[in-house]
């Protein structure tokens, strides 16, 4: 994912959390806040509670190519959350729960 399409600071992230409507799934849960400009920013959080650093880090591989592949509107700021449990699931059943929040959010084009 390119540098200015990605969420990078605390504010960012605290302004989507308090501002921000969610969207929550048994592994992930999704804030969307609207930016007024005209490009969608990500960012993907995988806590700690989710594993050692391997499984986080898979995790977060596996989030950002689902948003690379994801057909988004444009001007909202996205913060997609793991929860535990989204580490021992395959990459499709990720992938299913993210496109169940993206159309529960109204957030991908049909």
């Amino acid at each position: 994912m390119q540098k200015f399409l990605r969420l990078t600071s605390n504010d960012a992230f605290l302004e989507v959390r308090k501002a921000g409507q969610s969207w929550y799934s048994k592994l992930l849960v999704l804030r969307v806040l609207c930016n007024n400009s005209q490009k969608t920013r990500f960012g993907v959080v995988v806590g700690r509670r989710i594993g050692n650093a391997v499984k986080r880090n898979q995790v977060k591989r596996r989030l950002r190519e689902i948003v690379k592949a994801a057909d988004l509107k444009n001007g909202r700021d996205v913060i997609l959350s793991a929860q535990p449990g989204s580490e021992s699931v395959s990459f499709e059943m990720l992938k299913q729960s993210a496109g169940a929040l993206f159309r529960r959010a109204s957030v991908i084009n049909m």
